[in-house]
């Protein structure tokens, strides 16, 4: 395949680390189960800040994806579903085999051995699109792996969705995204009206997937995008950020529990999408998200950061338990927090070098550009 118009997006590595942030500082907080004070309410405004990862990652997904299939299109003038499916399968289960271990077999034996809580496995075969709505059979560290492991479940239905579309329904992707964003509001405000999350739906990510979708057409078909932001100056580029940047960090707290949340994405997902572009394309940038090389790095491992982080944390939490020390102080909660990020570092780092590499090695063999 030529390669004409093979952009890369280095920027999104920088937004990937940023995104992972707020999933990481709940997942923590959660962990710690304060119920009161200055903890409770941080942990309060970082459940709606992680809302705004969840669709940043579906909608980077879904831009990323559309943009190389429509590529693929262009120049290979067919789309291979069975490469697709062995790249992505190379890309998540690295990552996921170790957690399903860890899950499953790991924690229960360390639980049992330290005689610790016991752990009940909740069954997930009835709920194979909606993860349980009642939580109550959770323990805490229970609810954070299993909902890190039930969000790489949706993202191998997703894949295995999405790339029915590509294949099947390529010159219907306008129309496809239309409908996912309509199906994606209407699953928010069945979740809205019945006082529950919609995180564990699917369907509700229909809005940041079907934007991701229409942001590659518009990118891969239209000759005048990047001239538009070639000519975008930083005062154009502020107006937008001072915009959206509210927008991810309030919109979902603010609206909480009315039909204004369902507003939040539309604008975010927008955002998104500008940003990428305006980073990409835009010669007078306020600031090349690139230039910041450590995030950047970090963004790199961003999969393994928001898989093992769970592992690492509720690990922690164990080794705190069986040495009796109590979480409730703020020095061991300091301390719970900056060994949980350094190991997870440490770990994800790891992984990436030694397991992910290897598989993206593996997966260049399966690209057809």
């Amino acid at each position: 395949m030529s390669k004409k118009r093979k952009l890369h997006y280095k920027d999104t590595d920088f937004m990937r680390f940023i995104a992972f942030v707020p999933i990481f500082l709940y997942c923590a907080l959660f962990l710690l189960n304060v119920e009161e004070g200055i903890i409770a309410d941080a942990t309060i405004i970082l459940e709606s800040l992680k809302a705004n990862s969840f669709d940043f990652f579906f909608f980077l997904s879904a831009f990323l994806l559309g943009s190389h299939a429509l590529r693929e299109f262009k120049y290979n003038k067919k789309f291979q579903l069975r490469n697709f499916y062995i790249r992505r399968i190379l890309k998540i289960f690295p990552v996921l085999i170790p957690a399903l271990i860890f899950g499953f077999l790991i924690h229960p034996w360390i639980i049992n051995v330290l005689k610790l809580t016991e752990v009940t496995i909740p069954k997930m075969t009835s709920h194979f699109i909606m993860f349980p709505r009642d939580y109550s059979y959770f323990s805490q560290e229970q609810f954070i792996y299993f909902a890190v492991l039930w969000s790489i479940i949706m993202f191998l239905i997703y894949y295995l969705f999405i790339g029915v579309i590509f294949k099947f329904f390529k010159d219907y992707l306008k129309i496809i995204s239309y409908g996912l964003i309509i199906v994606g509001l209407g699953t928010r405000a069945f979740y809205f009206l019945s006082e529950s999350t919609f995180e564990f739906n699917l369907l509700s990510f229909g809005v940041p997937v079907g934007f991701g979708l229409i942001m590659a057409e518009i990118v891969r078909n239209s000759n005048r995008i990047s001239d538009i932001f070639k000519d975008l100056n930083k005062r154009n580029h502020a107006a937008i950020y001072l915009v959206g940047i509210p927008a991810i960090l309030l919109g979902y707290f603010f609206t909480k529990n009315t039909v204004f949340s369902l507003v939040v994405p539309l604008i975010t997902c927008a955002f998104y999408g500008y940003a990428i572009l305006e980073q990409t394309y835009s010669k007078d940038s306020i600031l090349k998200f690139r230039k910041l090389k450590i995030l950047s790095k970090l963004g790199r491992i961003s999969y393994g950061l928001i898989v093992y982080q769970s592992i690492v944390l509720v690990i922690t939490l164990i080794s705190f338990e069986s040495l009796e020390l109590d979480v409730s102080s703020l020095f061991l909660k300091v301390l719970f927090f900056v060994i949980g990020l350094i190991l997870t570092y440490l770990v994800a780092n790891f992984s990436y070098r030694v397991i992910e590499k290897a598989a993206l090695t593996i997966r260049r063999e399966f690209k057809n550009s």
